[in-house]
């Protein structure tokens, strides 16, 4: 598939090969050139400033490679300023709450709510992450346009106006929101741990929207290392989504479970490893994919 990011990315890929003969090669910092970048961080109480510090961590990455990076971070971050910044983006990264399914709450997936953002609901309440009156869940329906009258009223009134429209071939990245990789909520050593199939059922539906807007690429780390992952992605565009998944901190083959995606054509992959402090030193399923391994930001299409 030939799309913006592609483009972007060959032209810039073919214009360094060009140039290495004459007498001042291109600076660094043009591989990503025309690439947007868009940063959002949702409201999380009182981790929000050290998820800020982690997207600008990202946007330190692409600016080093060329890219353009446009930050949305709590307390703006609304859905109305959100949907605007995304606008055009080749890669997204968020960072905030997850929402996602099978979960703890309910037996029924609410599409409204789940597989999307957690966002602030106006500008004036801070940092505030309390989802009955702060923070709003945008799902999947929200991403697509979907939000309709039967859904939530938190919904209805702070999340419509979509779809989201980034560029074609776009890369969605999230770092540390639960349900993306896979893992769930355990607060205490009791209780369940993730199952692979909840595993693979969560990556399912988190990826779902945004494979079907066109995205190449879904990735979902709990690893704290999207920025490498974002710097990989603009600095070797020749290399494939698969080989930038396995430079991944958390990345082990043994620990590699593929599948394909029930929904659209792409592959699932999840892994259970273990983060030190994490989920009390127990494997969970922390780093996922979902997308076209062999593809490349820079061209080749295939399974």
């Amino acid at each position: 598939m030939r799309n913006a990011l592609i483009r972007m990315l060959l032209a810039a890929s073919l214009v360094a090969a060009a140039t290495t003969t004459s007498a001042v090669a291109p600076p660094a910092a043009t591989a990503a050139s025309g690439v947007k970048v868009v940063i959002i961080v949702g409201p999380v109480g009182g981790l929000t400033d050290n998820y800020r510090a982690r997207g600008n961590r990202v946007a330190a990455a692409a600016n080093a490679a060329g890219a353009t990076v446009v930050k949305v971070y709590s307390p703006r971050a609304t859905w109305a300023n959100v949907l605007d910044a995304v606008r055009g983006a080749n890669i997204i990264v968020y960072f905030g709450h997850g929402n996602g399914f099978p979960n703890r709450y309910t037996s029924t997936e609410l599409r409204d709510r789940t597989n999307g953002w957690g966002l602030n609901r106006t500008t004036n309440n801070g940092d505030k992450d309390d989802w009955t009156r702060t923070l709003v869940y945008c799902g999947e329906k929200a991403l697509l346009g979907r939000i309709g009258g039967s859904d939530g009223a938190a919904q209805r009134k702070f999340c419509r106006g979509g779809p989201i429209r980034p560029a074609a071939g776009f890369v969605m990245i999230y770092g540390q929101a639960h349900y993306a990789p896979g893992f769930g909520e355990r607060y205490q050593r009791s209780d369940p741990r993730s199952t692979l199939r909840q595993a693979r059922q969560r990556v399912r539906n988190y990826s779902y929207p945004v494979l079907k807007l066109g995205a190449s690429a879904y990735f979902a780390t709990a690893y704290g290392d999207a920025h490498n992952l974002v710097s990989r992605l603009l600095n070797h565009p020749g290399q494939s989504y698969g080989w930038a998944f396995k430079q991944g901190r958390g990345y082990r083959a043994s620990a590699l479970r593929t599948s394909a995606h029930p929904d659209v054509s792409a592959r699932i992959w999840v892994q259970k490893t273990v983060i030190d402090g994490f989920h009390f030193g127990e494997a969970d399923y922390w780093y996922a994919f979902a997308g076209h391994p062999s593809r490349t930001p820079g061209g080749a299409a295939g399974l």
